[in-house]
């Protein structure tokens, strides 16, 4: 059964373009695709199949000539596609640049705790999965953080913020941010 794609939803993708031009981060195109087309419902059609047609609408200039040399060998998966298309935009050395700029993360003394968090978690939410475990995390956090912010979080935290589970941790900074 073939299932027709209206025009105005593939504009709708169109208007969310990845080119690889600048920088783009590939991480977060495929969040942004993500989470329209998971707020669409097409009769008869499965999460993943919306994905997979859509896709390619997302996509313009290298991004495009990149998928359209893979989409093949992906055999339907679309983690795979999704693994891919990061890894072709997003290379090994730029995650390790990315990383040691993670594990060398400070605060800057006129940043407010605010703008330090939102930095912090650039790089977590928008780019690809440093391999550090939730804890390590927070830890890196507050290390960086001045010995006058580190102490606001320990006194907001009724001890030792670095102490807190992750989802305390989160809960604490978003209620006090």
């Amino acid at each position: 059964m073939a299932h027709e794609l209206r025009p105005c939803l593939i504009n709708m993708i169109q208007d969310i373009p990845f080119s690889r031009e600048g920088n783009e981060n590939p991480y977060l195109h495929l969040r942004e695709f993500e989470q329209t087309c998971a707020s669409l419902r097409i009769a008869g059609m499965s999460d993943k199949t919306i994905r997979w047609k859509l896709f390619p609408f997302s996509l313009i200039g290298r991004a495009k000539c990149c998928y359209n040399r893979v989409v093949g060998s992906m055999q339907g998966v679309w983690e795979t596609l999704c693994y891919e298309f990061c890894l072709y935009f997003f290379p090994i050395h730029r995650v390790v640049d990315l990383r040691i700029e993670f594990l060398s993360f400070r605060k800057l003394e006129q940043e407010s705790l605010c703008t330090s968090w939102d930095h912090f978690n650039e790089f977590v939410i928008f780019g690809p999965n440093l391999g550090f475990p939730d804890p390590v995390l927070i830890q890196y956090f507050y290390l960086g953080l001045t010995k006058n912010s580190r102490q606001s979080l320990d006194l907001a935290s009724r001890g030792a913020f670095f102490h807190l589970p992750m989802c305390k941790a989160r809960a604490m900074l978003e209620k006090l941010l």
